[in-house]
């Protein structure tokens, strides 16, 4: 597989502004990632609505994977 993984479906989102926020995606027609984001990355209304949080989220890797943690590290760089 190359190239980057395409979000096809928001399946679940579970958003909290003062914990971490989870979702289930639909990626490539086919696979189920689990993606948890970390509280204060994005706003509330951006993890609310799918194409929003389409936009914002980082480029998915493609491969054989099923959990990705979306935070900050000291420099305040996103990393996935």
């Amino acid at each position: 597989m190359s190239g980057q993984s395409k979000i096809e479906l928001l399946l679940q989102a579970e958003v909290d502004e003062n914990d971490q926020s989870f979702f289930r995606l639909l990626v490539d027609g086919r696979s189920i990632k689990y993606i948890t984001v970390e509280p204060g990355i994005y706003s509330f209304e951006d993890m609310c609505f799918e194409p929003s949080l389409v936009s914002v989220l980082p480029e998915l890797p493609p491969g054989d994977w099923n959990d990705s943690l979306v935070a900050k590290d000291d420099n305040n760089e996103y990393l996935a």
